[in-house]
């Protein structure tokens, strides 16, 4: 629910002539019983909703504020590239979801040199890690790690030159069918982190710009 619907069901709920009007009167912000003691059972509901919807109010200014957030970092990731080239990196890619326990599969798994969280053998037939691959149109870089909790991540790069684009992309599995994918979504979050690994004067100024929540 929106801050405004909740603003018209409460105007609603204190109207003068509203039933629930003449059990309420307000103190505090917070409904107050009458002295003769009337309609209570009624009382008690009305100001269970009023904190109800207060509690709505709030939690949808704060989804709000959130969404507000998200889309100014996403711009700001968009409009500034990454200021290296796409090789090096790629390699902080790879270090960044291995470090965050996702499976990565075949030269990826070889390049950060490490062990766990690779995928080989019969677990690597049926896992949904992929190794980087090439598009040969437009020169860009896929991975995709294995799953984890549920999750899994599409790496998307795009080399220009002195500079890169690195898009991550969260994937949730189907709760109802092992190994399928339910969504996707943009980790603009994961991105900046990355940003920080690569950049971090520019991850502070990022951030520094940000709206706060």
């Amino acid at each position: 629910m929106r801050i405004e619907e909740a603003d018209v069901e409460l105007g609603q709920l204190l109207q003068p002539g509203s039933p629930d009007r003449d059990v309420l009167d307000l103190h505090g912000g917070l409904p107050f019983p009458r002295e003769d003691g009337r309609g209570m059972p009624r009382r008690a509901a009305a100001r269970t909703a009023l904190l109800l919807l207060l509690a709505l109010g709030a939690a949808c200014a704060a989804a709000r504020a959130e969404q507000v957030r998200r889309d100014a970092l996403q711009a700001a990731l968009d409009g500034q590239p990454l200021p290296v080239a796409l090789d090096p990196a790629w390699q902080e890619v790879r270090l960044l979801l291995a470090g965050r326990g996702y499976p990565l599969a075949g030269k990826d798994a070889e390049a950060i040199g490490r062990k766990e969280g690779v995928v080989s053998g019969l677990a690597g037939i049926f896992s949904r890690a992929r190794e980087t691959s090439v598009d040969p149109r437009d020169g860009r870089r896929t991975l995709e790690t294995g799953w984890k909790d549920g999750v899994r991540y599409r790496a998307e790069g795009w080399d220009g030159g002195e500079t890169c684009r690195v898009v991550l992309t969260a994937i949730r599995e189907d709760t109802t069918e092992h190994g399928k994918d339910r969504d996707a979504a943009r980790d603009v979050e994961l991105e900046l982190e990355l940003v920080r690994r690569i950049a971090p004067a520019r991850a502070a100024a990022i951030e520094g710009a940000l709206p706060r929540s």
